[in-house]
């Protein structure tokens, strides 16, 4: 009703020092107090404050130090041509039919399947309720993981059939989604019709981007939030939240070995035999990262990290778990188990912010501003492009509002924001723009209603997985890979729809 929210009773005890009756409260009132002796320093009326609080920080040492220890002692590890590659399958697709009977495939000329051999900082756990997980194996200083052994990491990669005439080609390394992995760079089995788009099948985006973008995708799993720790370890942590290391932990291994493998593919993908056998000509100087929901959310942590990747593309992607699971559908099945296990909402709110502290050291929310504008040692600014999209069931684009609000990170909105709301306090840039930014794109799904829930289900359904089928969208992306220029694929206006797609537009 647009009127002023009041304060809490507690927080209005606390304010005006009337807590002697609240023994709850009265603990809590000296460190208030201090508080509020730190606003009144600096012009802030005690009497004027809705709510006020502080807080401790994390040192970079803290949350980043495991990380930078595990890739500095892997690369050492591995050397300079990165770690040894493996082909195991390769699989060959006609551009056409031609009455063979060979396999066709319009973009995809070949299909890969390897494993890299890479440095292993995980021990296995003790057995919980049937299941083991994988935790830091810990050295001589305390969170600087020491190397256990080796471990063979699978990867995918799609070689387009533009490559047949020898143009050179670039390298994207693609992020996978939610507890996914990654042969989904491959779209295996995604053959269904799009209902949105009725004359493309909804499986071909990233060969049909790399067909006409003369790019060569390919993928890993992300070892800790990929399809092999759903089940078992996903499940089994949320009947008992002590075991979140399991992911968190495991997770700085599932970004070694995504900058592994990118660093293999630059410096070997060209000279293997079913490659250079084939005539294929890979430009290593041509190296990207594209992420897609989960594989946004860990991007800006793997492009801040990287010594090689130094553009990023970040579809439908978040930050900060603990801020948006509750507005996400995707978290359906963790939450129907965590709330049988820990019924009160109170306790549901401590756990999650709790088990965010554990993924700080992987994921986007304290990697952001080492990616431009505080980069690690020995890094340059790298750049990324962010695009969220309006109504987006799994993963909403406050989360990534909150970064172009923050004027440290050099992120800000590119265009037209939207027609119906602005993000309150961001930093604004016209198109043409150099460096990183956020583009929203709205592809007709409303903005969800404000709160800490999910969008209400929509007739045009979920908007989640449509933006990498749109042209426009795909040539945005390309044109900054390679120029570092965000462009405007939106005729100047809101980025909800662009004719340079072919498809008919939503309905609104």
């Amino acid at each position: 009703d647009c009127q002023p929210i009041p304060p809490s009773e507690a927080f209005a005890k606390l304010r005006d020092g009337a807590t002697a009756d609240d023994p709850v409260l009265v603990p809590l009132q000296a460190g208030f107090d201090s508080v509020f002796a730190f606003l009144d320093a600096q012009g802030i009326d005690r009497g004027s404050l809705n709510l006020a609080w502080d807080f401790h920080t994390a040192s970079c040492d803290a949350l980043h130090g495991p990380m930078l220890h595990i890739r500095d002692a892997g690369f050492a590890a591995t050397g300079e041509a990165g770690a040894t590659v493996t082909i195991d399958r390769v699989e060959e697709y006609l551009p056409e039919d031609d009455g063979s009977g060979a396999p066709v495939h319009p973009f995809t000329w070949l299909r890969l399947h390897g494993t890299i051999h890479a440095p292993h900082f995980m021990k296995e756990s003790p057995e919980v309720l049937s299941v083991h997980g994988w935790v830091f194996n810990d050295g001589e200083q305390p969170f600087r993981p020491a190397q256990n052994g080796w471990r063979d990491a699978g990867f995918w990669l799609i070689v387009p059939q533009s490559a047949r005439d020898g143009r050179p080609m670039g390298l994207v390394n693609y992020g996978h989604g939610l507890f996914g992995n990654g042969e989904e760079v491959l779209e295996p089995g995604w053959t269904r019709p799009c209902g949105r788009f009725p004359p493309r099948e909804c499986g071909w985006w990233n060969s049909r981007i790399g067909n006409d973008h003369d790019l060569i995708f390919f993928g890993a799993d992300l070892v800790g939030m990929s399809e092999e720790d759903f089940d078992a370890a996903g499940l089994t942590i949320v009947q008992d939240v002590s075991l979140f290391p399991w992911i968190g932990d495991r997770l700085h291994q599932g970004l070694l070995e995504y900058l592994l493998l990118a660093r293999a593919m630059r410096e070997q993908l060209g000279s293997l035999p079913e490659i250079a056998s084939r005539g294929v000509q890979v430009d290593p100087s041509q190296l990207y990262y594209s992420g897609i929901s989960q594989g946004g959310i860990f991007g800006a942590a793997y492009l801040a990290l990287s010594t090689d990747t130094t553009r990023a593309h970040l579809g439908v992607p978040g930050q900060n778990y603990s801020m948006f699971l509750h507005r996400s559908t995707g978290f359906g099945p963790f939450f129907g188990v965590l709330k049988a296990v820990y019924p009160s909402t109170a306790d549901q709110a401590v756990l999650i912010s709790l088990i965010q502290l554990l993924w700080d050291g992987t994921e986007n929310a304290t990697y952001l501003r080492h990616v431009e504008a505080e980069p690690f040692p020995g890094n340059s600014p790298h750049h990324l492009l962010a695009t969220p999209t309006r109504g987006d069931y799994l993963v909403p684009p406050i989360s990534f509002e909150v970064a172009t609000r923050t004027p440290d990170l050099q992120m800000p909105v590119v265009g037209t924001w939207d027609t119906n709301r602005t993000v309150d306090l961001a930093t604004v840039a016209p198109f043409p723009h150099r460096g990183s930014g956020v583009v929203l794109y709205g592809l007709g799904n409303p903005w969800p209603a404000p709160g800490n829930q999910p969008p209400p289900e929509d007739p045009l359904g979920d908007p989640h997985e449509d933006l990498r089928h749109l042209d426009a969208h795909a040539a945005q992306m390309v044109n900054f890979f390679r120029t570092g220029e965000i462009i405007d694929v939106c005729q100047g206006g809101p980025c909800a729809w662009s004719p340079m797609d072919e498809e008919t537009p939503p309905e609104p």
